[in-house]
């Protein structure tokens, strides 16, 4: 069987020993929450998790609760820890974290939680308002 999946490949160009392209930040933590596709903002790709159902906003009156932990992935220093520290702000709507790598994102909504590391570079912005986790990435 591997021997046929490997000429397959051959024969349709692919690279069977190359694995596949690393997601990006808000596309590891889509896969790790269950987030869904959704219309960006900025015009690369984003992702939404309504964190309540129809049923939960009637019973619970549209509340809910999201964690989000900005930690170091790197050497701690001074300026590392300010720049964490400062990573997620709140605001009137909820929480906005501009996530830059090096960094990890520690989330966790419903019965589901995720360590999302920022690769040096990446970039995104996750945010919580009313009852929507969003990543977009930047």
């Amino acid at each position: 069987m591997h021997v046929w999946v490997y000429g397959l490949a051959l024969v349709l160009g692919a690279d069977p020993v190359s694995a596949p392209a690393a997601a990006s930040f808000c596309g590891r933590m889509a896969e790790s929450l269950g987030m869904a596709p959704t219309r960006p903002v900025s015009g690369k790709a984003a992702w939404q998790l309504p964190t309540l159902n129809l049923a939960q906003r009637l019973l619970v009156g549209g509340t809910s609760i999201v964690a989000v932990q900005p930690q170091q992935t790197g050497e701690a220093t001074p300026a590392e820890d300010a720049r964490i520290e400062n990573m997620c702000q709140t605001n009137r709507k909820g929480v906005v974290c501009d996530v830059a790598g090096p960094s990890a994102l520690r989330v966790r909504v419903k019965e589901k939680a995720a360590r999302i590391v920022a690769e040096p570079g990446e970039r995104a912005e996750v945010s919580f308002a009313g009852i929507r986790l969003r990543c977009e990435d930047r």
